[in-house]
């Protein structure tokens, strides 16, 4: 089940809530717990600031995205949260699916890691 990457977005919004404040430095938004599994049962992520916990709510849409997508793996994962590293550099959801798209891949394959573990 692959998907274009606007239709992805736009369906990956639809599972995650926005950005609610329980405090004065207390933010919470409720995501699916698995980025492959969007129908599962959710979780809270929480963040002390809002541009936190907008980069955190982003990060989510876009795993998510990218699962839509077909294209959700270890080394787009760590893109994702490479890129919101710092939160107040305004990563867009879109950069966010672009640059984990651009790492799908980019890390060793099956047969990488069976020809490595024959090597000890």
């Amino acid at each position: 089940m692959t998907m274009s990457k606007t239709a992805a977005i736009r369906e990956a919004r639809t599972f995650v809530g926005m950005p609610t404040r329980r405090s004065s430095t207390d933010y919470v938004v409720y995501a699916p717990y698995h980025s492959n599994k969007p129908h599962g049962p959710s979780t809270e992520l929480q963040a002390d600031s809002y541009q936190k916990c907008l980069a955190r709510r982003s990060s989510a849409v876009a795993s998510i995205a990218l699962h839509l997508m077909g294209r959700l793996d270890i080394e787009a994962d760590a893109a994702i949260e490479s890129e919101i590293y710092d939160c107040y550099k305004q990563n867009t959801i879109e950069t966010l699916v672009s640059a984990g798209s651009a790492a799908y891949g980019t890390g060793p394959t099956a047969d990488d890691i069976a020809l490595g573990a024959e090597s000890l």
